[in-house]
């Protein structure tokens, strides 16, 4: 943490922003999830303007256990607006990730088509990969490897794929029209 003079506070350290930011590019605003915002490229970029203690990023993404993440989301940051990544810190993170995480950085870098849109395919492959290489639960790589997620979404995801209300009863029945909506 680091005390901000204007804000009279304490505030995260621009490591740690940083870090946050990736984690939000990674898996929240995600390319994959079709919810990415160019903000977070945009704030990524400034602060290592600023300035960055790469030696302690790279420390802390180990021992977060977010190296994957921060390597894609500076990977992506360097591709979209230019950021100024050490090649140093690129290679130290790159070499901190297994085969199959480096296969699905790359993965997720070709789920970004452009600002509005996304690739469905690298998306759904991005996500059936997901809890097998990041370590979830067996329970969570059974579903995904039976395709439970692509096939039967939340309730929620579907009342928003047909533009219902999410209580409404007739969310029941998109489910059978869920497969005709992939044609």
């Amino acid at each position: 943490k680091r005390y901000d003079n204007e804000l009279k506070c304490f505030t995260l350290s621009a490591e740690h922003s940083v870090l946050l930011m990736c984690l939000h590019n990674a898996i929240k605003r995600s390319p994959s999830n079709n919810a990415f915002l160019m903000r977070t490229i945009v704030d990524i970029d400034g602060l290592v303007r600023k300035g960055i203690n790469w030696s302690s990023l790279t420390d802390d993404s180990i021992q977060f256990h977010i190296v994957p993440f921060v390597y894609f989301s500076l990977l992506f940051a360097q591709r979209l607006i230019n950021t100024k990544i050490p090649k140093e810190v690129l290679s130290a993170l790159k070499n901190r990730c297994s085969r199959w995480q480096l296969i699905e950085v790359a993965i997720h870098q070709k789920c970004f088509v452009s600002l509005k849109h996304y690739s469905i395919f690298y998306s759904k492959i991005y996500r059936i990969l997901s809890p097998f290489v990041f370590n979830a639960h067996w329970k969570n790589r059974i579903k995904w490897l039976l395709l439970i997620p692509i096939l039967f979404p939340p309730q929620w995801k579907m009342a928003g794929f047909f533009r219902l209300d999410r209580h409404s009863p007739l969310v029941f029945f998109t489910y059978i029209a869920n497969p005709f909506r992939w044609i």
